[in-house]
């Protein structure tokens, strides 16, 4: 899997470097693209890990010479489960099943996460990047109150679990015009593929 998805990296860079010398308009204008060797740029975007984190945000700036750097934060979503009515943070487990004798009726994950990546260019027209980070991970369990006493008819949340993990990510980002462009990339934690759109910004 991780073969097959650096082979479309590698492919989707080497497509990027054909067709990003210059880009023609529906009035026959030439658009220039941001050229990554020349000039420093500054990048900020919207980001999403396919299938587990939808809300992200990242940014940096890029030099030419230099190895630079960027930081980016995701999260599976805005209001999380230990935020709702129905969420009771003293009752365990062992105390739902054991004790209560409450019956499971759900499961969920939810992930946010912070890396730091550096970067370096690969040609006129493509950056490549790879970084580190920890990814915080909140397991929850669902269960049935047939009393109907806690959460919502009886319906309640706790958590099973929380854990934090290492994340390793890699990645390139390409211009698609000559004000936006696109970020392809692979992260192990939560494993998926990354995705983001951005604006590219000349600095002087």
């Amino acid at each position: 899997m991780k073969k097959f998805i650096i082979l479309i990296l590698f492919l989707i860079s080497i497509k990027s470097i054909g067709f990003a010398q210059t880009k023609i308009d529906s009035i026959n204008q030439i658009i220039i693209l941001p050229d990554f060797k020349k000039n420093s740029h500054g990048v900020f975007g919207y980001t999403i890990n396919i299938p587990n984190q939808f809300i992200g945000l990242y940014g940096g700036k890029f030099d030419p010479d230099k190895t630079s750097f960027y930081f980016e934060i995701k999260t599976s979503t805005i209001s999380s489960i230990s935020s709702k009515d129905e969420f009771y943070e003293s009752i365990s487990v062992n105390k739902a099943e054991n004790i209560y004798g409450d019956k499971l009726i759900d499961t969920d994950k939810q992930y946010s996460s912070v890396n730091l990546c550096f970067t370096n260019v690969l040609s006129n027209h493509v950056l490549f990047f790879a970084g580190v980070g920890l990814s915080f991970i909140y397991s929850y369990k669902q269960y049935k109150d047939e009393l109907e006493i806690l959460g919502k008819h009886g319906e309640y949340w706790i958590e099973e679990k929380s854990e934090t993990k290492i994340n390793i990510l890699f990645g390139i980002i390409f211009p698609l015009n000559d004000k936006m462009g696109l970020s392809l990339g692979y992260q192990i934690e939560p494993s998926g593929l990354n995705i983001g759109i951005n604006i590219i910004s000349e600095i002087r």
